[in-house]
């Protein structure tokens, strides 16, 4: 089965394995991505005009990005949830580290829609920590880097499916963060 590294969200095993996501996803270990960053640039529009961040990687000579591999069926439910046809995200395949399976090649998602000064809503932050520490990710990352992220209250969000999954997901876990960060 192909590999996917997931970054963001999908790090967290309750988010990847949704129904509305890959029920069949299987984790398969930590992992880094050298010469890339995370950033939260990836532009979300809501029908009740509604603006935030979500995850993305940018090239960075210095940089790295830590997150999970999964080992998936394929890459037509990711497609689809990631946005890829509306153009949301691209898959590109990469070359990680992994721990227990040394240098793998994976499928990744980079945004295409991108912002400038863009911040994820609390919720959205909630999945992605929640995925880090789930997984045992450097405690300097997840500190100095994914913890300090300003996030924002999703005003409205209560009307939309993704906010309904994410408190679902994250309340249970303790992560739940509907309007503070």
């Amino acid at each position: 089965m192909p590999l996917y590294f997931a970054y963001g969200s999908n790090m967290l095993v309750e988010r990847i394995t949704a129904a509305t996501r890959v029920p069949a996803a299987v984790l398969k270990g930590v992992a880094r991505l050298d010469g890339y960053q995370l950033t939260f640039g990836k532009l979300s529009i809501r029908s009740n005009g509604g603006r935030s961040g979500k995850g993305d990687i940018v090239e960075h000579p210095d940089g790295a990005v830590y997150g999970v591999l999964y080992e998936v069926p394929d890459f037509e439910a990711l497609d689809r949830v990631e946005g890829v046809s509306s153009g949301d995200y691209r898959r590109v395949m990469v070359k990680l580290s992994s721990a227990e399976h040394g240098e793998v090649e994976a499928a990744v998602y980079v945004a295409v829609k991108t912002g400038e000064a863009l911040r994820p809503y609390h919720w959205y932050k909630g999945l992605v920590l929640a995925g880090a520490e789930q997984h045992g990710l450097p405690t300097d990352y997840v500190e100095d880097y994914i913890r300090s992220i300003s996030s924002i209250p999703d005003a409205g969000g209560e009307e939309f499916a993704d906010f309904q999954e994410a408190r679902s997901i994250l309340e249970p876990l303790g992560y739940w963060r509907e309007n503070s960060e």
